[in-house]
């Protein structure tokens, strides 16, 4: 990917948006991180149990000053170079179902951990902004 990539999505793609990040959670097994970058230099970050992203997703936004840092920091978060990041936008790209899925989110040790987590703010978040809590995050973070 790179930089204008993410602009002309931004710009002319049907949902003015662009899916950087679909991965599965290590520290949430059985959940997918989705990365969406918006206009205005928006980052959110949600979380959804495997192959349900339809509701109230929990998750993080955050406004950043500019392309350039925001890409930094989303290098730093990922691990990887904007160069190989995969536009999931373009591609439709998702995890590969994780082995005993319904057994994982049955049990729903993930879904409890996750809510503690985003409770006491310690939801591991890229740095360069200040991300707020977006959908069910914000309403556990107000209990």
């Amino acid at each position: 990917m790179t930089k204008d990539e993410i602009l002309n999505y931004l710009k002319v793609s049907r949902y003015k948006s662009v899916v950087v990040d679909q991965s599965l959670c290590v520290d949430y097994p059985g959940w997918v991180r989705t990365i969406l970058i918006r206009p205005g230099f928006l980052v959110e970050i949600d979380y959804n149990p495997y192959n349900l992203d339809e509701g109230i997703n929990p998750g993080y936004e955050a406004e950043y000053s500019s392309l350039d840092v925001l890409v930094s920091s989303l290098e730093e978060f990922l691990g990887i170079k904007i160069e190989d990041w995969e536009n999931y936008s373009k591609t439709g790209g998702y995890p590969n179902e994780p082995e005993n899925l319904m057994e994982i989110l049955g049990g729903r040790k993930s879904l409890t951990l996750l809510e503690k987590d985003m409770r006491s703010g310690t939801v591991k978040l890229p740095k360069g902004a200040l991300f707020t809590p977006v959908g069910l995050a914000a309403y556990l973070e107000r209990d």
